[in-house]
């Protein structure tokens, strides 16, 4: 036990004093790493000031010449720039040349153009101005046309111009192809058509306008129109029953129906609207309602007719006045014939007296002048004999006619 103390003792003696050797190690290596701070210190402030300087002075050198340098560059830089700047001012101008000249067109044109269309628009406000005045003028005209048409003898008399105007236009011709107001038997249709062979066809106008125009005018109501055009279909029925009642067809060689003419479409529509029966009804009465269109062409139809009808009776005078020519060509045949056969007949005859002569009388003139009987000087005449002969007829038809005769 008291050798273990004793241990203990030394140990912790030797500890101190390694601790304190250690301590004044470490003490002595912290003032020499302070000596060394300072030294550092010193060191470094003196480079920094010997490295101010330097750097202050290399930087005014270096200012100084990278300004001369600079200042070189740039003046050259300056002088290159205007150069390109001017060679491209040049070219810029060289290529906007056409567009400078084309502007200068253009502007030229646009002023021609403006000067146009100032004499235009005048001219246009002068063309507007007379449509208006036409406008008014045709208003007017209007006006009164409707005032006179609400008489009924206006309105008849405007239905028959009209229906006279479709039928010029059907290119048929009054009093060849149609008749106005032709009379039999009390009745009087307005236009009596001829159709090919012997049949005619009855048209009568009728225009029931006067509801129809009440209908029809601006400042009528809805329920206003509806009212006027319910009458305006009620008279065109009454107008078709009418035309039924007076029996036209058993006064004339027609067709048991007649075309009642309506001047103008909207009366037979608006009635429809109406009625949607009424033309069954007008069919079953024998009556066709027609309106300008479809009259038109019904009657191009009977223009139609007419020119066939024509043709055929053309071709007829035709066919007899070839019949006639062929006869007649047949007898001048038989009398050329004849006088083709008479012509060698007296060719025959002239050379016979020629051959006659030759051989007998001439040569007892001959004998008569050699023996002086006459004194007088004999001319003899040349007689030469005829050997072409009349032409042969070499057609059949006139070789039949030659065997004939």
């Amino acid at each position: 036990m008291t050798f273990s103390m004793d241990i203990l003792i030394y140990l912790a003696a030797g500890a101190v004093i390694g601790a304190l050797i250690v301590y004044g190690f470490m003490a002595m290596l912290v003032r020499e790493l302070k000596m060394r701070l300072a030294l550092q210190e010193q060191s470094r402030e003196h480079l920094a000031e010997t490295f101010k300087a330097l750097s202050s002075d290399a930087l005014q050198s270096n200012n100084q010449q990278f300004l001369t340098l600079a200042t070189e560059n740039l003046q050259r830089f300056q002088q290159q720039a205007d150069n390109q700047l001017q060679q491209k001012q040049n070219a810029i101008a060289q290529m906007l040349q056409p567009v400078t000249e084309t502007l200068q067109k253009m502007d030229g044109k646009i002023a021609e153009i403006e000067q146009k269309r100032e004499g235009a628009y005048g001219e246009l406000k002068t063309l507007v101005g007379a449509m208006k005045d036409q406008h008014i003028l045709l208003q007017s005209q209007t006006s009164s046309l409707v005032q006179t048409l609400r008489a009924p003898t206006s309105r008849g008399h405007w239905g028959e111009t009209q229906l006279k105007t479709v039928l010029d236009y059907s290119n048929l011709i009054e009093g060849v192809h149609y008749s106005r107001q032709v009379s039999t038997e009390g009745m009087r249709p307005d236009i009596v058509v001829k159709l090919p062979p012997d049949k005619v066809l009855l048209i009568d106008a009728k225009v029931p306008l006067h509801n129809y125009q009440h209908a029809m005018q601006q400042d009528a109501t809805d329920e206003e129109k509806n009212v006027f055009l319910v009458k305006h279909a009620n008279d065109l029925r009454s107008h078709i029953k009418k035309l039924s009642d007076k029996d036209y067809a058993s006064g004339f060689n027609s067709f048991d129906w007649v075309v009642m003419f309506l001047p103008l479409e909207g009366l037979i529509q608006m009635a429809l609207d109406k009625q949607p029966d009424l033309i069954e009804f007008a069919w079953s009465k024998n009556i066709i309602l027609a309106t300008p269109t479809n009259l038109l062409a019904l009657m191009r139809t009977v223009s139609y007719a007419h020119d066939h009808l024509m043709v055929n009776e053309n071709a007829r005078e035709i066919s007899k006045l070839g019949e006639t020519l062929y006869k007649r060509i047949t007898v001048f045949a038989e009398h050329m014939s004849k006088v083709g056969r008479s012509l060698g007949g007296a060719l025959d005859s002239y050379n016979e007296a020629v051959g006659s002569l030759e051989r007998n009388v001439l040569p007892s003139l001959r004998r008569m002048k050699e023996t002086g009987v006459t004194k007088s000087e004999a001319r003899e005449v040349a007689f030469a004999p005829i050997e072409e002969l009349p032409r042969k007829l070499t057609a059949p038809e006139l070789i039949d006619v030659e065997e004939r005769l």
